[in-house]
């Protein structure tokens, strides 16, 4: 139900098969809170310089409006690593600054298990990878 909600809303696409129990990359998590938050929330500081911005093709707007929020960090290098995969961690890190509160994976891990009967690996297992599914299910369930 939350999928298809944020395909009527156009924060994921239906152009390719969306694969929910795929792990999710950085720059499709990017392009989700871009797509979600960059109306109600506009960009106003300057984005810094990121060395892979060649290479990032159509999740640039994307990942220029996660980083310049500050919501998402780039390595030491100053690359993005836009295929690099999310663990329950940094999706507690870059949820905690963009609501700008401690964010703990656990409240949205307990809401699956209590309404959709799933149980999230990142119950336990903090430095697990996220899938797709759950990251749509966060996203719906904190900005409705």
């Amino acid at each position: 139900k939350e999928i298809y909600t944020l395909l009527r809303r156009d924060v994921i696409s239906d152009n390719q098969l969306f694969s929910p129990s795929a792990k999710i990359t950085r720059a499709q998590l990017a392009q989700m809170i871009y797509k979600m938050r960059s109306t109600v929330d506009p960009m106003s500081s300057a984005v810094p310089y990121i060395s892979d911005a060649a290479s990032l093709g159509s999740y640039k707007p994307a990942i220029d409006y996660v980083v310049g929020k500050g919501f998402m960090k780039l390595d030491s290098k100053s690359a993005f690593n836009m295929n690099g995969t999310i663990t329950y961690s940094q999706a507690e890190e870059i949820v905690s600054m963009m609501i700008m509160r401690t964010f703990s994976w656990n409240e949205i891990a307990n809401h699956m298990m209590t309404e959709k009967f799933a149980r999230s690996e990142g119950l336990t297992k903090k430095t697990a990878l996220m899938t797709k599914a759950e990251a749509a299910y966060m996203m719906y369930v904190l900005f409705k």
